[in-house]
């Protein structure tokens, strides 16, 4: 669990404190919880259908119910059944700092590229213990079909640098779960997250580098695939051939370049290929293309 300082960003907070308090109808008994929109396409407020493995921003905004309290903490949970069956994955679990009057934060996810409906629950707890939430309802479209025996995803972005130039860059994402199609922010993996396979550093002395986790250390290799020969696989059988025939297996690759193309076991033990398209040292960013089993 992560703690946070409820002065999150002073530019961000004022300007949803300010947005917040112009989307409220009633100033004098103003919500404790609100989702706070903005006129950029990558927000999201309410329940929308979007391309699956879209980055996009939630703006939140909290303040206490009464005078004498304050907010205690903040979480956020996704859940890819729609029916609420199976239980809630947190995504992030934040104790905020102590007198907590108000809290503003842009948290931004990731929708798995796949065609589903999931579940976005954004909830502040105050020190009374009660919970106050907030859940929007995403359906997404993809190519990813279950006619299919894997998973393809595109032009996933992994960023360590922030950019200033949109609020959207300015986030970076440094995990990935190959099970899901989900990229996570620097600020989720600070908690256990047992689901995240890859993990993005800039710790090696050839930047960038990847590394898996730790759980599944030594399962990341390199092929001698070319970019044509990964855009040929389609099957099963052609991940787990281009697996089983390639050199020794690492935990760290560093110094990667493009149309590289790796092979990995993903935590469940499925196998994958991930081929480097682009890679962008002065922001420590890294672009790649994934094919894995399902």
């Amino acid at each position: 669990m992560k703690t946070l300082n409820s002065a999150f960003t002073p530019l961000i907070l004022s300007l949803l404190i300010f947005l917040a308090t112009a989307c409220n109808n009633d100033p004098d008994s103003p919500s404790v919880l609100q989702l706070v929109s903005s006129t950029g396409q990558n927000y999201v407020t309410e329940n929308r259908t979007l391309a699956g493995g879209t980055p996009v921003i939630t703006g939140v905004y909290a303040q206490v119910p009464a005078a004498d309290q304050n907010l205690s903490n903040f979480k956020v949970k996704f859940n890819h059944d729609s029916t609420g069956i199976r239980p809630s994955v947190i995504y992030l679990d934040s104790t905020l700092a102590p007198e907590t009057k108000s809290f503003a934060m842009l948290v931004s996810y990731v929708p798995r590229n796949q065609v589903n409906k999931e579940i976005w629950e954004f909830i502040v707890t105050d020190s009374q213990g009660k919970e106050y939430k907030k859940t929007i309802r995403l359906k997404t479209t993809s190519s990813n079909t279950n006619k299919s025996g894997i998973y393809t995803y595109a032009n996933v972005l992994l960023s360590r640098i922030k950019n200033p130039r949109t609020s959207l860059d300015s986030i970076g994402f440094v995990g990935f779960a190959f099970a899901s199609g989900t990229s996570y922010p620097a600020y989720a993996l600070k908690q256990p997250n047992s689901h995240i396979d890859l993990f993005f550093n800039n710790n090696g002395t050839s930047k960038p580098s990847l590394s898996l986790n730790t759980t599944k250390n030594d399962s990341l290799r390199l092929t001698n695939l070319t970019s044509p020969q990964f855009d040929g696989i389609t099957s099963v059988s052609g991940l787990t051939s281009s697996y089983s025939v390639i050199d020794k297996p690492y935990s760290t690759i560093e110094n990667l370049q493009v149309d590289q193309v790796l092979a990995y076991k993903t935590l469940s033990n499925k196998i994958g290929l991930l081929r480097i398209k682009t890679v962008t040292r002065t922001l420590d960013s890294l672009i790649f293309d994934v094919k894995v089993e399902k």
